[in-house]
């Protein structure tokens, strides 16, 4: 009798433990694949950053070209060799250029659930904001292409 109380116990152990490593395991995982999609994440928000600031840069570049050439005066336009006025002629049409940003990884969280397991309050709601911030970007970007 004891026996067969002690080989139950070490039986119902074993299962516990089963359970315990089982669960253990699916919560590294899941830790695992949390980690590798916020990392991805991160990397859409580094190549947004770096897009964003060429943008910018060119843009700021293109209005300092621009102010210069409104601030010539006709005669100056006048003494110009042709190089220089076809040059002065290329700023003209050539525009801004517009943001693209980079959602991928963030919108596969969101669309996969995953965005619920992200455990940070803060962080959970800063990326599900992500797509609708760009989303304005880029509207403001047609208001200002529509006003050209």
């Amino acid at each position: 009798m004891r026996a067969s109380a002690r080989d139950m116990s070490l039986i119902v152990i074993s299962i516990l433990i089963a359970f315990f490593l089982d669960a253990w395991w699916d919560e590294q995982t899941e830790q695992r694949e949390i980690s590798d999609n916020l990392q991805a994440v991160y990397q859409d928000f580094r190549s947004t950053k770096d897009e964003l600031d060429k943008v910018v840069d060119a843009n700021i570049a293109y209005v300092r070209d621009v102010t210069k050439l409104i601030s010539l005066e006709l005669n100056e336009l006048i003494r110009l060799d042709a190089k220089s006025r076809s040059e002065l002629a290329y700023l003209l049409p050539r525009g801004g250029l517009t943001f693209d940003p980079v959602l991928g990884s963030v919108e596969a969280l969101i669309s996969s659930g995953q965005l619920n397991r992200v455990r940070n309050l803060q962080l959970r709601s800063l990326i599900a904001a992500w797509p609708a911030l760009m989303d304005e970007i880029g509207e403001d970007q047609e208001i200002l292409r529509s006003e050209e």
